[in-house]
């Protein structure tokens, strides 16, 4: 079932401070936000923000007037949208893969698309035109939701042998000890200011010690999962559709792992609600949540196993870069590297750690020596473009070598030439002629493993 919500005539965001006519209204919002949604407010009393960015929805009646009723009544036709059921997928989406950046641009698209979260048009406005909302709080719960479904996207790989590895590894990063409690801290957004740090406690009567909830004489981790999502989904569906949010008893029908789960009336009175309790009824109902191979954005898929592009754009892109590798992997062959690109489940070991489109290893050993890089078009490191494609390749490379010890990376065009990253050499892009054989380089602590 989709939801109709109101929509303003038109939206813009806005720096809010005291000398703006706006401001009345940060009272009203925040007035309104105790009052419904307490929780997302600090929990401890600061001073009023002198300035704060918003976006600000207005009414223009003059847009929405199409004539007078038999009675002289003004007919108002008042702007509605169509909300589908996987709103929540494009909220997940506001966050930009690359660096986990959510652009104050993408949720006005958002909004103009889709309307406000929290209160209806016919809300009290400043002079009968104007409702806000604060930028923060919109941050606040799109980096949240994003960071439950990346938990929900590890627990799921967790599930399946082939990725289990992977998936306990994602899901030990996030739920940690601190001060000897266990609890839910994700700091992958810090940069995003004046938010909530992602950290919530967990009950601590499950077994949880510094080796995390995962040994196989442990409790199991659905626990952990299913105590997070009540302790988060309970105040945010208050009054709409948390009547009976609870944890259950399942039949051991398809896995020993499942026991435990969590069910819930679904009813929404808001965008704001409306969008997590379709996000709740889609963990509630064991969806199937993938990372894009092109993209990286999360996508809700129906098949299990097959399903790697979240559109068609994104396949046809990545077929595109799967020729660029044709071009050259005999040159990269007969220096010694492999790719094992042609493996079923070579994206499903990688992935989580990897955001590059390919990883080169050395042949004989299977390590991993670099990240490699297509480009479907003419850019070199001359190129505007170039910049923006090296950053990208300079923010895998940091993250596989604080964890793995890899150093280089590889950037690749149509036209076959091929620029050179090496972070303890400082070579930032250089374009090489020739490749440089897979024993003169330094290989990570990273291992591919054949099945």
């Amino acid at each position: 079932m989709s939801l109709k919500n109101k929509v303003y005539s038109s939206y813009f965001i806005d720096k809010i401070n005291k000398s703006n006519e706006l401001y009345p209204a940060v009272s009203l919002f925040g007035d309104n936000l105790e009052k419904n949604y307490d929780f997302l407010l600090p929990d401890v009393e600061s001073k009023e923000k002198e300035e704060f960015n918003a976006i600000v929805g207005e009414f223009n009646l003059s847009k929405h007037f199409s004539g007078r009723g038999p009675t002289g009544e003004l007919i108002i036709n008042e702007p509605i949208a169509d909300v589908p059921e996987k709103i929540f997928e494009d909220f997940i989406n506001l966050v930009r893969p690359e660096q986990n950046f959510i652009d104050d641009e993408d949720i006005l698209t958002f909004v103009e698309k889709y309307g406000l979260l929290f209160f209806n048009p016919d809300t009290k406005l400043i002079k009968d035109k104007y409702h806000l909302e604060d930028l923060s709080i919109w941050k606040q719960e799109i980096s949240l939701m994003h960071s439950l479904a990346k938990g929900y996207y590890f627990y799921d790989l967790a599930g399946f042998e082939m990725t289990k590895s992977a998936g306990l590894k994602g899901l030990e990063s996030l739920f940690i000890i601190k001060k000897g409690k266990p609890h839910y801290f994700d700091d992958s957004y810090k940069h995003l200011h004046d938010i909530k740090p992602i950290n919530y406690f967990i009950d601590d009567t499950l077994m949880f010690d510094e080796h995390g909830p995962y040994d196989k004489d442990a409790v199991p981790y659905e626990q952990y999962i299913v105590k997070l999502f009540i302790k988060i989904l309970t105040p945010r569906l208050k009054g709409s559709s948390n009547r009976n949010l609870q944890e259950i008893q399942l039949h051991k029908k398809y896995q020993s792992r499942d026991f435990l789960w969590f069910n819930f009336e679904k009813d929404y009175k808001s965008l704001y609600t409306y969008i997590w309790t379709q996000f709740a009824n889609f963990i509630q109902e064991r969806g199937k949540l993938k990372i894009c191979e092109k993209c990286k954005k999360y996508f809700v898929s129906k098949v299990v196993q097959r399903g790697r592009f979240c559109s068609d754009n994104c396949r046809v892109s990545k077929s595109r870069e799967m020729e660029i590798w044709k071009l050259v992997e005999g040159e990269f062959k007969k220096k010694g590297y492999e790719t094992h690109m042609t493996q079923s489940d070579y994206f499903s070991k990688l992935k989580l750690s990897m955001r590059a489109d390919a990883a080169l290893f050395n042949k004989k050993t299977n390590k991993m020596v670099g990240l490699l890089e297509f480009k479907y078009s003419d850019i070199t490191n001359k190129s505007p473009k170039f910049k923006y494609a090296l950053q990208q390749m300079m923010t895998y490379l940091k993250v596989m070598k604080k964890y793995y010890e890899l150093n280089y990376g590889f950037i690749v065009n149509k036209n076959k030439q091929i620029f050179f990253i090496d972070l303890d050499k400082k070579i930032h892009g250089e374009e090489i002629k020739n490749i440089p054989h897979i024993e003169k380089l330094k290989q990570s602590e990273y291992k591919y493993k054949e099945k």
